[in-house]
């Protein structure tokens, strides 16, 4: 993207450092069988970071490494793990770290797992390394599957069942989207037409 302030990304590895009074925004989208490993510090004082990762696994074992270091004051990070997994193995290992002398950061982690097929395994847990008092840190779970009541309503709409899974599940990547400052209908566009291929792909 031309924007430095944003970045998509779709490498398997690599690291960021975040400078003060920085706003970064990342889009990471994973598809394929591989470990990922990303690193992002925060080092120099109220700079503010959004992640979202898009994981798409289809017959495919995905290893996710994803680990946020803060190190200095009034520091900002949002992550948000959004997996849709209809076939393989996923397992996302997320990791916070805030050394002992900086307060006044927060820090956001959100993990939503959605179930589209049956032989499908999920794992991961975040750890959290937090060594003071004065600061925030919190984070989700969920793991869930599309209610058959929604397939039917929509299928009596003379939807096909690949066209109503699209419909509904697209509105929690647009949410994410949303989310940004930064970013382009080019981009997004992008990311829809790869999610419909991959809800179609049988």
């Amino acid at each position: 993207m031309s924007n430095k302030n944003f970045i998509f990304n779709t490498n398997s590895s690599f690291s960021e450092v975040i400078n003060s009074g920085e706003l970064r925004e990342f889009l990471i989208l994973i598809d394929k069988s591989w470990e990922y490993i990303m690193d992002f510090s925060q080092i120099l004082g109220n700079s503010s970071v959004r992640i979202v990762v898009l994981i798409m696994c289809d017959n495919s074992k995905i290893k996710l490494n994803i680990k946020n270091y803060i190190n200095w004051v009034n520091e900002i990070n949002k992550t948000n793990i959004l997996n849709f997994a209809k076939n393989g193995e996923v397992d996302i290992m997320s990791e916070l770290e805030i050394d002992d002398k900086w307060a006044g950061s927060k820090w956001e982690l959100h993990i939503e797992n959605i179930f589209l097929g049956e032989n499908v395994k999920i794992s991961g847990v975040p750890r959290l390394n937090i060594k003071l008092d004065k600061t925030r840190a919190n984070h989700s779970l969920k793991a869930l599957k599309i209610k058959d009541e929604d397939l039917f309503y929509l299928s009596s709409r003379w939807l096909s069942e690949d066209s109503s899974k699209f419909i509904l599940l697209k509105w929690k990547i647009q949410a994410l989207l949303d989310l940004f400052e930064n970013k382009d209908k080019e981009m997004e566009s992008e990311i829809m037409e790869k999610f419909e291929g991959f809800i179609k792909n049988n």
